[in-house]
């Protein structure tokens, strides 16, 4: 999946290492993405950017209203002000390593609804990825192929 370069992976600082319960990460993450953002617009020679995708998995636990805010926030000042943040939300989709089972839980399942064995893989929904960005006389600025923590199934290290 293309992405925004040097985005390889926000999971890293943005969630993993925030503590539960906080919502903190979503300003960590909001400035991070808007480092990489400010870096790739000084690239295009862009005087501002008009819009920002940004994939989005449900299993990463980022309220995307707080994101939004928080990212308003960090543009502040910057080619990115006023920019608009699109959020294309991922549902999670996990797997049954007993029977292979694939579908969408709730956080209060456990258990396969097929075999009946406890805990899944999850296979999709982990996804913090800065897809594109529009910058007004340029257009899309698409990014090449980024790892992601779903891609090789390890734990994001970037």
């Amino acid at each position: 999946m293309p992405g925004i370069p040097g985005a390889e992976c926000y999971g890293s600082r943005g969630v993993a290492e925030c503590p539960a319960g906080e919502a903190v990460h979503e300003f960590s993450l909001a400035q991070d993405m808007v480092e990489t953002l400010r870096r790739v617009a000084t690239e295009h020679k862009a005087s501002r950017v008009a819009k920002v995708r940004l994939r989005l998995g449900d299993f990463t636990h980022v309220d995307p209203e707080t994101l939004t805010f928080a990212f308003e926030v960090a543009c502040r000042g910057t080619v990115l002000e006023g920019c608009r943040l699109e959020i294309q939300r991922i549902p999670t989709v996990v797997r049954c390593p007993g029977c292979g089972w694939e579908g969408g839980l709730t956080l209060d399942d456990y258990f396969c609804p097929a075999c009946g064995r406890f805990g899944f893989t999850v296979v999709k929904g982990r996804e913090i990825e800065l897809e594109s960005m529009d910058i007004p006389d340029v257009g899309d600025v698409p990014a090449p192929s980024q790892e992601t923590p779903e891609s090789d199934g390890k734990p994001c290290t970037k």
